[in-house]
Formats: C-alpha cells, sequence, structure tokens
C-alpha cells in the first residue's frame, strides 16, 4: 500500500500543491493577518523537516511527529516535525531534513525516498523559512529518540489526518498576544502553528489522491 501511495503522492505534487490556501485551512488568526505567502522574508534562516511516510506492522500508513522538551524557547514542549535549521555541512535542505531525522529520531537516510517538496513556510516567531520534505519508507523504522531534542516521538495514523473530529481551537496567549489557534488533537496532543499547517497541505494532497 506505501508505494502504491508514494507514486499517487508523486504525480499529484507533479501537477501542483495546494500551497498557503491548505496551509491557511490550519492558520492562527495571528498569523493570517501578519503572513500572506510572501517567502523572500529579509535575513530569514532557512530550515527542513521531514515528513515521512512509513507502514506500521499491520500495514497502516504512519507519520512520526516528535514533542520538543520543555525549555525558555519559541518552540519548547510543542509537536513538531523531525528537522531544523540549515547547517553549512548539508548540501540542500533535503539534505538538511534527512540529517536532523537521523539525529533527531534514528531515521537511516540511506532507507528514505524522497517524493517532493512542498510549500515552504515562514515561521516567525523563530525567524526561518521551513522546507517540508515529503519521503517514504517501505520498512517500519526503529526510531530512537535523541533525549536532549525530542520528549516524545508520536506516530500519527495518516488516516486521522482527514478525520474532521480531530481539528478543534482554542484560544492562546503567545508572546502578550491572544490568538484563536486551530490544532489538531492527536492522543491527546495540541498540534498546532506551522506543523498543522504543513499537514494540512498534506491532509488536502491525500484527499487529492483518494487516500481514503
Amino acid at each position: 500500500m506505501i508505494l502504491q501511495l508514494a507514486e499517487k503522492l508523486k504525480l499529484e505534487m507533479q501537477n501542483g500543491l495546494p500551497g498557503l490556501s491548505a496551509q491557511r485551512l490550519m492558520s492562527p488568526s495571528k498569523r493570517k493577518y501578519r503572513y500572506n505567502g510572501n517567502l523572500q522574508v529579509p535575513f530569514s534562516k532557512k530550515g527542513g523537516v521531514l515528513i515521512l511516510l512509513y507502514p506500521d506492522k499491520s500495514g497502516n500508513i504512519r507519520l512520526p511527529l516528535i514533542q520538543r522538551p520543555d525549555y525558555d524557547g519559541a518552540h519548547g514542549g510543542q509537536v513538531s516535525f523531525p528537522g531544523g535549521k540549515h547547517e553549512k555541512q548539508d548540501q540542500d535542505l533535503v539534505a538538511t531534513a534527512l540529517r536532523e531525522a537521523k539525529e533527531e529520531i534514528g531515521v537511516d537516510p540511506t532507507q528514505v525516498h524522497v517524493l517532493g517538496l512542498m510549500t515552504e513556510l515562514y515561521v516567525w516567531v523563530s525567524n526561518v523559512t521551513v522546507l517540508p520534505v515529503l519521503a517514504y519508507t517501505t520498512t517500519n523504522p526503529a526510531f530512537v529518540a535523541d533525549e536532549s531534542e525530542v520528549s516524545e516521538i508520536i506516530e500519527v495514523d495518516l488516516a486521522w489526518l482527514l478525520n474532521k473530529e480531530i481539528i478543534k481551537s482554542k484560544t492562546l496567549t503567545v508572546r502578550g498576544f491572544a490568538i484563536d489557534a486551530p490544532y489538531y488533537d492527536i492522543k491527546q496532543k495540541m498540534v498546532w502553528g506551522a506543523t498543522a499547517m504543513m499537514l494540512s497541505e498534506l491532509a488536502e494532497l491525500l484527499k487529492r489522491v483518494k487516500f481514503i
């Protein structure tokens, strides 16, 4: 099943991405005001995250998210994709995403097949423009969390993304601003912000290829 889905997604991405319209469906209210899809943000850093599809032991398709440890920073305690900022040794942002996934959750990059690049997203709170890299592996990875960067690995059934009942909303106070934040309620985790926006674009791709 993973190979059939991978081929469908690869072809669909070549026809064009859902893009900003899909991301905006899960956009916090403050971002809706600030973010207009212009990726040419002066002085922003670059980063890459890995959206990795894989089969579990039952043949269901999943993807991994990670919860960051609590720390005094922009993304402390939040749920995200494995990934991080581009470093000098990285050939490109695909290499960044693969390196970070290996460091953070032990994914073997030689087993990863890249399907394509999704829509870049500017994360204003950390001033990073993030490239989501969609990929798959045909085996169930033996994840190993880097305890300094990952407090928990959250394995998400792909079909959950198409369940409207897990989409909720909450008012948050971020840096003194009250924002209305739509989020995915996944295993009692609040998945919101940039990660939810990327998941929203993936969900639209899954709808296009009639995943379920």
